[in-house]
């Protein structure tokens, strides 16, 4: 499995209160009418048992912007620490070379 997030932890690695406050903001921003954020974050909750398989093990690698991009500023240190706990869970962290960079053309 492949997941490329530049300014977000990957779903299988978010907690809880992380899924829930971030859903719950796009919700609110979006002016989604419907509230279903509970069961989103259950659904989400519950595909995150593939990572407690004994016989697995999984490597992320994550954009430093990550650590930059505050989504939910409350839960970010206990997403962080919760993800670093993880035993069968490598991240791996891409440095930001963009500085001094020119775009594309």
């Amino acid at each position: 499995m492949r997941v490329h997030c530049t300014h977000v932890i990957p779903g299988l690695l978010q907690t809880r209160a992380y899924t829930d406050a971030a859903l719950e903001s796009i919700r609110v921003e979006k002016r989604v009418e419907i509230a279903d954020v509970a069961e989103a974050v259950a659904e989400r909750m519950d595909r995150q048992r593939v990572l407690r398989r004994p016989d697995a093990q999984f490597v992320f690698v994550l954009e430093e912007q990550f650590l930059h991009h505050r989504v939910v500023p409350d839960v970010q240190a206990e997403q962080l620490q919760q993800t670093a706990d993880r035993g069968t869970v490598a991240i791996g962290v891409a440095g930001d070379h963009s500085a001094g960079r020119r775009p594309c053309r």
